[in-house]
């Protein structure tokens, strides 16, 4: 076997590790059943590029789509939103069992920013740049037994 053969088999065999590595990485986030969480939002929002109104919305976040839908409790047709990135877990009250979603709020218009699970991680859905309000719905769970 030549030099260039070897380097090459070398790197395919790099490559094929490096995939097998990052898909197992993935596994137990992915396969994770994350529960829908169920807000009353007082305010209307934008998400997924979208105008909604104010109402109860149930939030569910679809690690494997890199999507979280919003369903209306009236049933309107769903609203997808894009995750932008994966933040890790931090209690906003210390709680456990404490969800919340987070809202950006610029002068009269709020953005859905943030949905947070208890024992995930949290999803970041937008990043308003400059001056800007944070508004939080908590939505508290019963103690898993």
């Amino acid at each position: 076997m030549t030099f260039h053969e070897q380097t090459a088999r070398i790197f395919r065999l790099s490559g094929v590790a490096l995939l097998a590595l990052l898909t197992l990485a993935t596994v137990p986030y992915a396969s994770a059943q994350m529960e829908a969480v169920t807000a009353k939002v007082p305010f209307a929002f934008t998400a997924g590029g979208k105008t909604l109104a104010a109402g109860s919305y149930e939030f569910r976040v679809k690690p494997d789509d890199q999507l979280v839908e919003i369903q209306t409790k009236a049933g309107a047709p769903k609203v997808l939103a894009m995750i932008l990135t994966y933040v890790s877990p931090r209690p906003l009250s210390g709680e456990e069992n404490d969800s919340h979603i987070v809202f950006d709020k610029v002068g009269n218009t709020y953005t859905l920013a943030e949905i947070w699970q208890p024992g995930f991680d949290g999803v970041i859905l937008s990043m308003t740049k400059g001056k800007h309000e944070h508004h939080v719905i908590r939505i508290k769970h019963a103690p898993k037994s």
